[in-house]
């Protein structure tokens, strides 16, 4: 039996590599919850919160903000390898996806129940079924924003009523996750740079996505984009981490030369 035009553009992610990945039709185990339920459940956000904080030591506002970031990076990080790797954008609408919850407050994985897809015209799938053709990759990407906003506005309503925790920070780091799945599967193509201008024009579309920052380093004739974070991750105080690439706290000119470094190990 041929795999739907949707499964064969999530099959060209790599879980390993991506750490995101996304599963189609039905889920069974009791991880795996309805997205419809994590985003209207204050028990089951406050067990995550909890589960969050007992797991990585965090305190409640960075357990806030890891939870919203989760569903950002498991959710929505699947449907943008789909678009940069196929332009096939997967139906995010909350009543369509299921998350598994691990132990650690994560969501490690996703899964869409109707295998519903957004493509481009020009795409040899355009006519199949479960296809909606849009006009162009603003209209594909605007396509997947209003899907995934529809449970991530919740669950960031929740989660902040929750724990007293601002807008700002949860919403910073689903947008500084958001931003860093667009660059880090633009790496497996040939033009990584390109898909920093999508991943601005996608995040500024979200509640203060405007802040997170983005820059372009060359090093030996190639060039790569990197991006500052618009909230901390709090990393740099566990030893074991240090500062990421992106870290806010580190000057521009830090950042910079980290990331030519990094570039200069590709």
């Amino acid at each position: 039996m041929s795999r739907s035009p949707l499964s064969e553009a999530l099959r060209l992610i790599n879980p390993e590599r991506h750490y995101f990945g996304m599963r189609t039709g039905a889920v069974e185990g009791g991880e795996w919850v309805a997205a419809t339920t994590l985003v209207s459940d204050g028990g089951l956000v406050g067990r995550q919160l909890e589960r969050a904080q007992d797991r990585w030591g965090l305190r409640r506002r960075e357990a806030a903000a890891y939870l919203v970031g989760s569903y950002a990076w498991g959710v929505g990080g699947p449907a943008v390898a789909a678009y940069v790797l196929a332009r096939r954008i997967p139906d995010l609408s909350p009543e369509n996806v299921h998350v598994r919850l691990d132990e650690g407050g994560g969501i490690p994985e996703a899964a869409v129940s109707d295998e519903r897809f957004a493509a481009l015209a020009s795409d040899p799938a355009a006519g199949h079924p479960d296809a909606v053709t849009v006009a162009g990759e603003e209209e594909l990407l605007g396509w997947m924003r209003e899907r995934l906003l529809a449970g991530l506005e919740p669950l960031a309503d929740l989660v902040g009523a929750i724990t007293r925790v601002g807008a700002r920070t949860l919403w910073g780091r689903a947008a500084d996750l958001l931003a860093q799945s667009f660059l880090m599967v633009g790496g497996d193509t040939p033009d990584q740079v390109r898909y920093m201008q999508d991943a601005r024009a996608f995040v500024s579309g979200l509640p203060f996505g405007e802040r997170v920052g983005f820059f372009v380093v060359e090093s030996a004739g190639r060039r790569r984009a990197f991006m500052r974070r618009s909230v901390c991750c709090q990393a740099y105080k566990n030893p074991e981490y240090g500062y990421c690439l992106s870290c806010p706290v580190l000057s521009q000119e830090e950042r910079e030369r980290r990331a030519a470094e990094e570039l200069a190990k590709v």
